[in-house]
């Protein structure tokens, strides 16, 4: 039992990884243990009923030669010897054939580093990742299909778009890589006004260096010139410089807090003039614009895969957002922008413009222009150059026609996201008259408009995956990023070389000709050629309780649909922060594999292949009960072997005839294999020399009524030798 314990190796194998398990072998070899086991019992058992009433003779005579015995009593004697046959047989009974990893050795493969098949998602995971424009990456297209129920059912003039293009491949495991965004903290975030009156905040502390910050400042500034700059338009990088920094800005660490001062002063003189000269720019309230600087840094098994970005929000002026409506009936007669406008009002026709969960408007009437702006939401991706040093180069990166761009980055990357929402005091739904019948008005009060344009930078290490997985390099190159999924069981690895960094189109000022990670389609373009692509919803407004879900007849079918889609995909983006570092940590893992943890430094790789042993083993406790009851049974044995013979004379104190009956017949108290009983005498008359019992048999009977001691019937033997014994 104690190597049992242990265990006993019966054969021993290799497993692929693509195996689950040999069950059959484990069958057959547990089939042949049961068989055994079925022999060992019995022999067990007459053990047990040879010992224990060998012991309670000898040791609890008076207990067990009494003529008459309760009830409890016989339960009693009864229970000890079932407990020593449920001891000794724990063991036995608890045997069994296992599979024992010995060791595993893993190696890595081409098609653990690189998977090229897109894989679409059934179900969503609820994840705030799901509530920005990457929610249809994660999930089916037709999975968020609004109810048909209070739709809109006025016949529509043309069907309208509403559909995202992703520049990465859908993964059904898109959802679990980084569900939620990083919690904002004092050292991960710093969020400032662009006002170059910041000397009185004395608390600032960059989460980045002071020239990370710099150079992310100049992308954004950059970025946002080119997003809504008409493609005849010349670019003009010279306007965006931050010349007035100190000379020893870069050197300076990022807790100097006049560093960073200075730092928000350059940008916000450097956007101001660019409001005052650049005619796409000048409807820009930089007064009321805000800068926000992120690092969100994650520890992988690949080592630091880190996002730094800075994110200007950019409100359009007060008065950007001013219309009137003028209907005849229900349909829009004229309408009427700017200055013309009531102050603060903004008025939406509910049929031409509007469903159930919101509205898709134009603020000021324009057509559709070759500014990237009107594209809608957005994220693009631009490679990062370096110099002879190995350092970043802010002018080779941003440098017209990428000729300067001589050495790529191979482990880092630029990322703009651009976004856009409308926001304000109320919202509210009436009907005006005319007299040619009803319309129902959308009005908003002190609507604005806000942008969000962010520049960042993924950069990330790379390591030898094999070293890092115990595991043998089988692979071209087994270098590689790693990433923790959201169940911390699974691990996204994808190798180096098939990091597409090299396809990223180099800087150009026409935008659009940036590698896309996420470009949208969800806009109109009405009968008078009027761009309609910003979308107002209830939520966005500090007070909504006065609209009024337009359904039914008060609408066109069509954009129904168009919104319903819109709002249950999230085909829009208004933060553009968190879309910039997701879809590029989609598109970084875009062709990974996902691999199950075996531990914390190894994953189950495709051929992996697992050394097993089929061991025939006892659990630990069974084989200590069996022990227990083996060591009493050995107990019991040695004292009726060297103290039976001290018993003798209590047992013949309470010897009865019907006893010797007993010990006759061979029953279970009275068995003869541990017991060896001698005739001394007959009717307290010693005989010459003792007999052993086995000796004799049974001739006659005297049979008394127990009740009646009178009643004595003897059966002599004679009679009873020629009765023939019934089958």
């Amino acid at each position: 039992m104690f190597f049992l314990r242990q265990g006993i190796v019966l054969k021993s194998y290799a497993v692929s990884s693509n195996v689950l398990s040999t069950t059959d072998d484990i069958d057959t070899y547990n089939f042949y243990v049961g068989l055994v086991t079925s022999v060992v019992i019995k022999p067990l058992l007459g053990l047990v009923g040879a010992v224990v009433p060998a012991v309670l003779l000898c040791f609890f005579t008076r207990l067990a030669m009494q003529e008459k015995s309760s009830r409890w009593t016989r339960y009693s004697l009864a229970l000890l010897g079932n407990i020593m046959l449920w001891l000794l047989i724990n063991g036995f009974m608890a045997l069994y054939v296992r599979e024992e990893t010995v060791r595993v050795e893993v190696a890595i493969k081409d098609s653990d580093l690189f998977e090229n098949e897109s894989v679409s998602v059934t179900a969503a995971g609820g994840a705030s990742s799901g509530d920005t424009i990457l929610r249809s990456a994660m999930e089916m297209p037709d999975f968020a299909a609004g109810s048909a129920f209070r739709q809109c059912r006025r016949p529509s003039p043309r069907r309208l778009p509403a559909q995202l293009d992703y520049g990465f491949q859908s993964r059904g495991w898109l959802k679990e890589l980084l569900p939620y965004a990083p919690e904002t903290t004092r050292t991960n975030t710093l969020s400032v006004l662009l006002d170059e009156r910041v000397d009185s905040i004395k608390e600032m502390v960059m989460p980045m260096k002071l020239t990370a910050a710099r150079s992310l400042v100049h992308y954004a500034m950059r970025a946002t010139d080119d997003y809504f700059r008409e493609q005849d338009v010349q670019a003009n990088a010279s306007l965006f410089d931050l010349s007035d920094l100190p000379d020893n800005f870069d050197s300076a660490s990022s807790d100097d807090v006049r560093m960073t001062q200075e730092l928000v002063k350059a940008t916000t003189a450097a956007m101001s003039l660019a409001v005052n000269t650049r005619t796409h720019l000048r409807n820009f309230s930089i007064a009321e614009s805000s800068m926000e600087f992120v690092q969100y840094p994650w520890e992988t098994d690949s080592g630091n895969l880190v996002f730094e970005g800075v994110t200007l929000e950019l409100p359009m002026g007060k008065d950007f957002l001013r219309r009137e409506v003028n209907f005849s009936n229900d349909t829009t007669k004229s309408v009427v922008y700017g200055s013309k406008a009531s102050n603060g009002l903004f008025e939406i026709n509910a049929k031409e413009e509007c469903g159930r969960y919101g509205c898709v408007v134009s603020p000021v009437g324009a057509a559709l222009t070759t500014a990237p702006a009107d594209e809608g939401s957005q994220v693009r991706v631009l490679p990062i150059c370096f110099n002879e040093n190995g350092n970043e180069d802010y002018e080779a990166t941003m440098n017209v026609d990428g000729s300067e761009c001589k050495h790529r980055s191979t482990s880092s990357m630029l990322v703009f996201s651009f976004a856009k929402r409308i926001v304000g005091d109320a919202i509210r739904s009436s009907l005006v008259n005319d007299s040619t019948g009803e319309a129902l008005v959308v009005k908003l009060t002190n609507a604005r408009k806000i942008y969000q344009v962010t520049a960042g930078r993924l950069s990330w290490d790379t390591t030898d995956l094999a070293f890092k997985y115990d595991a043998s390099c089988e692979a071209s190159d087994c270098n590689g990023v790693a990433f923790p999924l959201s169940d911390d069981a699974q691990v996204v690895i994808v190798g180096s070389s098939h990091v597409p960094v090299n396809d990223l189109t180099t800087y150009t000022p026409s935008l659009l000709l940036w590698t896309p990670l996420v470009t949208s389609n969800a806009q109109e373009v009405d009968m008078s050629d009027i761009l309609k692509s910003d979308f107002v919803f209830p939520r966005n407004f500090a007070k909504s309780s006065g609209w009024t879900p337009v359904d039914g007849s008060r609408c066109e079918r069509e954009r129904g649909v168009f919104m319903d889609r819109v709002q249950s995909l999230h085909l829009y983006s208004e933060r553009s922060l968190q879309p910039a570092y997701q879809s590029a940590l989609f598109w970084l893992f875009q062709y990974g594999v996902v691999k199950q943890k075996i531990s914390q430094s190894m994953l189950a790789f495709d051929t992996n292949t697992k050394y097993v042993d089929a061991t025939l083993s006892v659990p630990h406790h069974s084989a200590t009960l069996t022990f227990i009851g083996c060591a009493m049974m050995g107990l019991m044995g040695a004292l009726v072997y060297f103290g039976g013979k001290s018993r003798e004379a209590d047992v013949e104190r309470h010897f009865k005839p019907h006893h010797l009956a007993r010990i006759l017949l061979d029953d279970e108290a009275f068995s003869h294999k541990l017991l060896k009983c001698d005739l001394l005498n007959v009717g307290n008359k010693y005989l010459n020399s003792s007999e052993l019992l086995d000796q004799f048999e049974i001739s006659g009977l005297v049979l008394r009524h127990r009740k009646r001691p009178s009643g004595v019937f003897i059966v002599p033997n004679a009679q009873q030798s020629s009765a023939t014994p019934s089958h």
